[in-house]
C-alpha cells in the first residue's frame, strides 16, 4: 500500500517540476514534446537507459518495464511476456518484420537476436499493435538495428561495448559501424560475441517441494547447472540512401549454444541465417511515403543429448511488408498496407512432439487518426487468412489442412485536457487463429516435462478489450497510468488432462482446450526529474503494475500470471558522469492456478555508476546487492532456476 500511494503521489507531484526536466530516454513512439500523435501506447527504449538494463536475452532486457514480465527458461532463454500474454501471442519483430525463429513454439527456445547489438526496443500495446498481426493481444515488440540504414550520416560513426559479470563468469563483446561511401552509399557491419559459464544462487536451486518430491544425491546448492552460453553474431549491410528515400540490404549469421537448465546433459545449437532488403520511398502527391520489407530466414537448432542428437527443430520462412502513409484527407492521416507470412517447421528425433507443417498468413491493415481541436479519433482494422497443413507422418497421422480468416478492429478517443496531459480510451475486438503447436501437438515436450496433445478442431479466439490511460509526455518526462481489461472467448490454454502418465516418457499428459478468460489490472511509470541538488540533477523511476487473470468457466486462475510489482529507481548525474540505485520488489504471488504452487515475495537492491573519459565511459553495477533468492512465477522452471544471485559487472564503452 505504501509503495502504491507513493508512486501515485509521485505522478502529481512531479509535475512541479516540470520546467526542469530533460528529455526521458522512455518516451511515447512518434511523439515529441506535448505531441500525442502516432500509435498510442508505445515504448521505446534505448540510450543509456538501455545499456543499463542490457542483459543477454531479450526478456530480460525488457522484464522490468510495466506491464512487462519474461519467459526466463534460464538465463539463455526468455521472450517478454505482456499483460499475461506469452507465446504466440506476442509478436517480435526483427525492424518490423517477424523474427523469424522458434522462439514461440517452446520456452526453451532462445530468441535469435543479442540485445548487445540492439540500436532500441519499441513495446506496442493497444489499437497500434494491429499494425503487426492479429496475434498480438499481449502487445509487439520491435528491435531495431541499423542493419539497413536509412540515412547517410556525415562521416564514419560506431559504437563499441566489453562487458564482464562476476557471478557466471560473462564475458562480451560487441560493435556496430556505418561507413558513407561517396555521396549516397553507407555500409554498416555489426558482431558480438558472448560466453558465459554457469550461474549462481544464494541457497538451494530447487525449493523444498522439488527437493522433497525428488531427492537428488548430492543436491544442488548455490549453483544452477548447465547453464552456459556460447554466443556469436555477425551482419553486413548496406544502402542507397537519397532525399527521397532510401533501399537496402543485410546479412546476419547468428549462432548460439547453451545449455538447458532441467537436464545436466541436455544443450541445444542453434543457428539462424537471414536476409533482409528494404526501402522507402517519399514522393510529393497524396501518398507521403511507400516503404517495403522483405525477410527470408534459415534457422535450425539441435537439442543434444550429451554428444547425441535427440532432436532437430528447423523453420524456414519469408514474411513480406508493404505500407504507405498518406497525407491529410478529409482530416484523417493514417496507414495502410499489406503482409505475406509463410513458413515450414519441422521437428525430427526422439522427442518431437509436433508434425511438419506449412504456415501461411495474408493480412491487410489501415490505421487512421484525426485531429480535432483537442480530441484525436483513431481507428484501426485488420483482415487476415490463415492455413496450417500438417504433413502425413506415421507418427502423427494423414495430414490435416486447416484454414482460418480473422477481423480485428480497435477505436480510440484522445482527450488532450492540458498541453503535456491527455486521456485515452481504447476499445478493441480482436481475432487469432490457432497455431501449429495448439492444433497438433501429439508427444513428450523434455523442455516442459509434459506431454503435449493439441486439438485439430480448436477455433479461432476471440477476444474483446477496453483500456483507459492517463498519459504525459513532455520535455518534463513520461507519466502513464493505465487500467485495462481484456474478455475471451474460445480462449486456448493448456491444461493437465488427470489421465495416467504417459508410458515412454512418464511425463503427465497436457492437452490444449478453450475456455472464456478474463485478464485485467493496471500499469503505472513515472520517469522524470526531481530537480538540482548536491551540485547534480536528480531523476526519479517509479513503476507499478498488477494483472489477475481468471479462467471464466472454472472460476480458478489462469497460469503465470505475474504478481503485483514495483520498483523506485533515482539516477544522479553530474557533469558527464552519474550513478544510480534501483530496488524492484515482487510481491507474492497466491492466486494460482490448479496444480500451481505460489511463489514468495523478492525485492533485488542494484547499483550502477558512469564515468566518462575521453572517447569512453566506463561502467560499473552491482546487480543483487543483498543475494536474495528470487524465483520468477512467470517462469515454467522457477522451481529449479531461480533469478541469479549477486553480480558484479563492469564495462568500457564507446562512441565515435
Amino acid at each position: 500500500m505504501f509503495l502504491s500511494l507513493l508512486l501515485t503521489g509521485s505522478f502529481l507531484v512531479s509535475n512541479a517540476h516540470a520546467q526542469e526536466l530533460t528529455t526521458p530516454e522512455i518516451s511515447v513512439l512518434g511523439a515529441g514534446a506535448g505531441d500525442f500523435s502516432g500509435a498510442p501506447a508505445s515504448t521505446v527504449i534505448g540510450g543509456k537507459k538501455l545499456q543499463r538494463q542490457r542483459q543477454s536475452t531479450v526478456g530480460e532486457t525488457l522484464s522490468h518495464e510495466a506491464g512487462v514480465s519474461s519467459s526466463q527458461f534460464g538465463p539463455n532463454a526468455s521472450r517478454p511476456v505482456i499483460r499475461g500474454q506469452e507465446g504466440d501471442r506476442i509478436r517480435i519483430l526483427q525492424n518490423g518484420t517477424g523474427v523469424l525463429d522458434a522462439s514461440a513454439a517452446s520456452p526453451d527456445h532462445a530468441v535469435a537476436v543479442d540485445p548487445l547489438v540492439v540500436e532500441r526496443f519499441e513495446i506496442v500495446r493497444g489499437a497500434g499493435a494491429l499494425l503487426y498481426g492479429s496475434s498480438v493481444a499481449g502487445g509487439a515488440v520491435n528491435i531495431v538495428t541499423n542493419r539497413i540504414p536509412e540515412k547517410r550520416p556525415d562521416s564514419f560513426t560506431g559504437r563499441a561495448e566489453v562487458r564482464g559479470s562476476s557471478n557466471e563468469g560473462g564475458r562480451s563483446l560487441g560493435a556496430s559501424v556505418d561507413a558513407p561511401i561517396g555521396s549516397n552509399w553507407v555500409l554498416h557491419a555489426d558482431g558480438a560475441v558472448r560466453a558465459a559459464d554457469d550461474y549462481h544462487v544464494p541457497g538451494y536451486a530447487r525449493t523444498q517441494e522439488e527437493r522433497t518430491r525428488e531427492p537428488l544425491d548430492p543436491e544442488t546448492k548455490g549453483r544452477v547447472y548447465n547453464t552456459f552460453n556460447r554466443t556469436g553474431t555477425q551482419s553486413l549491410g548496406g544502402s542507397y540512401v537519397w532525399d527521397k528515400g532510401f533501399v537496402g540490404t543485410s546479412f546476419t549469421n547468428f549462432e548460439t549454444s547453451y545449455g538447458s537448465p532441467p537436464e545436466r546433459d541436455v544443450h541445444i545449437n542453434l543457428l539462424q541465417q537471414r536476409w533482409d532488403v528494404s526501402g522507402e520511398v517519399r514522393p510529393d502527391g497524396w501518398v507521403k511515403s511507400v516503404r517495403a520489407k522483405n525477410s527470408y530466414s534459415h534457422y535450425k537448432h539441435d537439442e543434444m543429448e550429451g554428444a547425441e542428437l535427440g532432436t532437430t527443430f528447423k523453420n524456414d520462412g519469408n514474411e513480406t511488408r508493404v505500407e504507405l502513409r498518406h497525407r491529410p484527407t478529409a482530416g484523417f492521416t493514417g496507414t495502410f498496407g499489406a503482409q505475406g507470412t509463410a513458413f515450414t517447421f519441422s521437428a525430427k528425433g526422439e522427442e518431437s512432439f509436433l508434425p511438419s507443417t506449412r504456415n501461411e498468413s495474408y493480412s491487410a491493415f489501415l490505421f487512421e487518426e484525426r485531429a480535432e481541436g483537442t480530441w484525436r479519433p483513431s481507428f484501426a482494422l485488420r483482415t487476415e487468412n490463415a492455413a496450417v497443413r500438417s504433413k502425413s507422418d506415421p507418427t502423427f497421422g494423414a495430414g490435416q489442412d486447416k484454414t482460418f480468416s480473422g477481423n480485428s478492429a480497435s477505436v480510440g478517443l484522445l482527450y488532450q485536457f492540458h498541453p503535456q496531459y491527455a486521456l485515452v480510451l481504447t476499445g478493441a475486438y480482436t481475432e487469432r487463429a490457432p497455431n501449429y503447436q495448439e492444433l497438433f501437438a501429439n508427444g513428450p515436450h523434455a523442455a516442459t516435462g509434459i506431454f503435449e496433445r493439441g486439438d485439430s478442431s480448436l477455433r479461432k479466439e476471440r477476444g474483446q478489450s477496453l483500456e483507459l490511460s492517463l498519459r504525459g509526455d513532455s520535455s518534463a518526462g513520461h507519466k502513464r497510468v493505465s487500467v485495462f481489461v481484456q474478455d475471451y472467448r474460445d480462449y486456448i490454454t493448456l491444461n493437465p488432462t488427470g489421465e495416467a502418465p504417459d508410458m515412454d516418457s512418464g511425463f503427465d499428459i497436457y492437452a490444449f482446450r478453450a475456455t472464456d478468460a478474463r485478464l485485467y489490472g493496471f500499469e503505472f511509470e513515472d520517469e522524470s526529474s526531481l530537480g538540482m541538488a548536491l551540485g547534480g540533477q536528480w531523476n526519479m523511476e517509479l513503476k507499478l503494475d498488477s494483472l489477475r487473470g481468471i479462467d471464466r468457466r472454472s472460476g480458478h486462475s489462469l497460469p503465470r500470471i505475474s504478481p503485483v510489482r514495483a520498483s523506485i529507481g533515482m539516477v544522479y548525474k553530474r557533469d558527464a558522469w552519474q550513478a544510480d540505485v534501483q530496488v524492484q520488489h515482487a510481491a507474492r504471488q497466491s492466486d494460482t492456478a490448479p496444480g500451481e504452487e505460489a511463489t514468495a515475495a523478492y525485492t533485488l537492491v542494484n547499483l550502477g555508476a558512469e564515468v566518462p573519459f575521453a572517447a569512453f565511459s566506463a561502467f560499473g553495477r552491482v546487480n543483487n546487492v543483498f543475494d536474495a533468492q528470487a524465483r520468477n512465477h512467470v517462469s515454467l522452471k522457477k522451481d529449479v532456476a531461480p533469478l541469479m544471485g549477486r553480480s558484479f559487472v563492469i564495462g568500457l564503452q564507446a562512441s565515435f
